[in-house]
């Protein structure tokens, strides 16, 4: 993601909406398929994972919380890289108040929480302020600058294709 910032400010600077929206949609799309499986294996198998990894009960006790940060996690990459498109184009401050308004959100939410829900409940405050910055940077971008960051279904399904295509032309050739 840090590659494409030069990207990001390049078309930017030229005023390429066309090109920076093609950049800017392309990683959280690439991304997406792999995030969302590892995603599924930590929501079906992530207590056993966690046992396997560590070996103890105490850590896969950790299973629900792993999975509510995941929650927060997958957010942000289906926000793809809202928050460098408007760092590269001179739109740092309203980065700097949404995530300071997000922090504080998590961290205020977090102390009222605790006593009554635990370590869920803060993981639950601040899975929502991490989903909240990124939907935050999201309409910013779109309102803004004119520029949708999020997941491209149009691209998923071409990238399905194109891969059926590798593969159907891979297996004639062996």
């Amino acid at each position: 993601i840090a590659v494409l910032s030069g990207r990001i400010a390049q078309f930017s600077f030229r005023g390429d909406k066309e090109k920076l929206q093609q950049v800017v949609q392309m990683v959280p799309t690439v991304l997406a398929v792999p995030a969302f499986v590892l995603f599924a294996l930590c929501i079906f198998l992530g207590d056993k994972i966690l046992l396997l990894i560590y070996g103890s009960e105490f850590y896969q006790a950790a299973w629900p919380v792993m999975n509510i940060l995941a929650v927060g996690q997958i957010a942000c990459l289906c926000a793809g890289v809202s928050i460098q498109v408007l760092l590269m184009t001179s739109s740092q401050y309203l980065v700097m108040f949404v995530t300071l308004f997000c922090t504080l959100f998590a961290v205020i939410t977090s102390v009222l929480v605790v006593d009554s829900h635990g370590i869920a409940g803060v993981a639950i405050a601040f899975a929502i302020g991490t989903g909240l910055q990124s939907v935050s940077c999201i309409f910013i971008c779109r309102f803004r600058l004119g520029i949708s960051t999020g997941i491209s279904f149009r691209s998923l399904l071409a990238a399905r294709t194109v891969l059926a295509i590798f593969l159907a032309e891979r297996r004639r050739g062996t």
